[in-house]
């Protein structure tokens, strides 16, 4: 956990003890770790010298940043012929496996421009890495092939990658983790926003039965989201082994930071953990940064459920998190009647849960501040003409530019004419869960220092707030270690 040298370090969400932070790759769990390798740069918080990070977590939320993983490749003279872009980690013969993107530059003596798929093997538990002698072990001649996720199915190793700029997601499939056949091409002409990055592709049983299962594959698009900017949709449909066809498809957030969003292979109890970088290419590098830049959402357990239009994502923060709320100290208030304008609320929240439960009123919109003070808040509320929740990010005391203050929305009926919200604050983030986690909007916030107020507010008409809770995260578990 980070300590109290950075006020602005999350105290739940991964962030780098220095340098830059993007997409999460090569998430493993092995041997009673979670492995978490995401894009770094290590030797400064702009994006660059792009490297394998590494950190290693028994539940999830305490991180045990360990070296850099697998660095970038340099040419005689010291300067960078190969980045090490996005990719996945296997588990083959008792060893990790990691099979990733040789970005090469304009410097490389062989492959100037191009990207190609990579291996690496580590038998120390990914502390140190050998990269595969005949690296590319799989090279279409392109420019913009990238970000491989690989998992074992019947029989076989299987790659999801993408053609970006094409936008194609190209399936290959391999028996040793270095020769791969093509399979197929998934394409989708309705999602013209791209360029497609990191795809994922697993099943999902329906309601938790075995006997009915479907499988999702995540893409996200790094320009021309919903939201603004980047971000992550998934597409849910039916792989026979070769192709992978879509019949739904949704957006697995609809804030603006949750991009790149991955799962754990291997996790335990047949558990589909996911994990995405929390920032947006709009803003991403002139976001406020000290000696790092760059942070994970929350991890979270995904499950398909069966809605009236078909089978969709749920996803609800991880359960190991319980274990950091310190429900003694929660307080709440229940039964305060919100009249147009704001409504003081006697709470503060600055790293906590906060549970809501808000009767809006029929003729406008209604809901909660947070990060209130200094004439800064972060607006969380339903818009009741529109049927639609609403989170209204205001510029900060240190925002990145005139592209960070926002509107984000997203449909969500009312259930007996209640609106039920989970919203996960840490010191630069909140993440919202609605209608039961079919719904979620995380946005990156900066709000001056000291400001943890919490109030009501409702516009065009009168609307109520039966309950309102809010339980402080502990920093650190009672008998975590130093």
């Amino acid at each position: 956990m980070p300590g109290p040298e950075d006020e602005r370090r999350p105290l739940l969400h991964f962030t780098p003890r220095q340098g830059w932070l993007n997409d999460p790759n090569g998430l493993v769990w092995h041997d009673g770790r979670w492995h978490l390798f995401f894009q770094h740069n290590p030797h400064g918080t702009d994006w660059g010298h792009v490297s394998w990070g590494h950190a290693v977590s028994v539940d999830l939320l305490t991180w045990d940043e360990r070296p850099v993983a697998i660095a970038e490749g340099l040419g005689e003279d010291g300067v960078g012929i190969e980045a090490i872009f996005s990719g996945s980690v296997v588990v083959h013969d008792g060893a990790l496996v990691a099979v990733y993107t040789s970005t090469y530059t304009p410097a490389h003596p062989r492959l100037p421009g191009i990207q190609a798929q990579s291996v690496a093997v580590s038998r120390d538990d990914g502390e140190t890495w050998e990269k595969h002698a005949a690296n590319p072990v799989l090279d279409r001649g392109s420019g913009d092939f990238r970000d491989p996720k690989v998992f074992r199915h019947d029989g076989r190793w299987l790659m999801v990658a993408v053609e970006a700029v094409q936008h194609l997601v190209v399936l290959y499939a391999s028996d040793d983790l270095t020769r791969w056949t093509l399979l197929s091409e998934f394409a989708d002409p309705t999602l013209t926003a791209g360029p497609w990055e990191c795809p994922d592709l697993f099943p999902l049983p329906v309601d938790g039965d075995p006997d009915q299962v479907r499988w999702v594959l995540l893409l996200s698009v790094a320009t021309g989201a919903p939201g603004g900017g980047s971000g992550t949709c998934y597409y849910v449909g039916d792989f026979d082994g070769r192709s992978f066809t879509a019949d739904a498809n949704g957006w697995v957030d609809h804030g603006r930071d949750c991009y790149a969003a991955a799962t754990w292979n291997y996790a335990p109890d047949d558990r589909r953990v996911s994990v995405a970088w929390m920032s947006n290419w709009a803003y991403a590098r002139t976001t406020p940064a000290g000696a790092w830049r760059g942070a994970m959402t929350l991890p979270r357990d995904l499950t398909l459920v069966s809605t009236p239009a078909g089978p969709r994502l749920r996803q609800r923060v991880v359960t190991e998190v319980a274990a950091y709320l310190d429900r003694e100290a929660a307080r709440h208030v229940e039964g305060v009647d919100l009249a147009p304008g704001e409504t003081p609320l006697a709470l503060e929240a600055d790293v906590a849960l906060v549970e809501v439960l808000l009767r809006p009123g029929a003729a406008g919109a209604a809901g909660i501040s947070v990060f209130a003070g200094g004439g800064h808040a972060l607006r969380i509320g339903y818009d009741a003409p529109a049927g639609q929740l609403v989170v209204e990010r205001g510029p900060g005391n240190e925002e990145p530019g005139e592209s960070f203050a926002s509107v984000s929305r997203a449909p969500v009926s009312l259930v007996d004419g209640s609106l039920a919200l989970e919203v996960w604050l840490d010191r630069t983030s909140v993440e919202v869960f609605a209608d039961d986690g079919l719904v979620v909007l995380t946005d990156l916030v900066f709000p001056p220092a000291g400001a943890r107020g919490v109030t009501g507010w409702a516009e065009d008409g009168p609307a109520r707030l039966d309950r309102l809770r809010v339980t402080p995260l502990r920093t650190r578990l009672p008998d975590a270690p130093d």
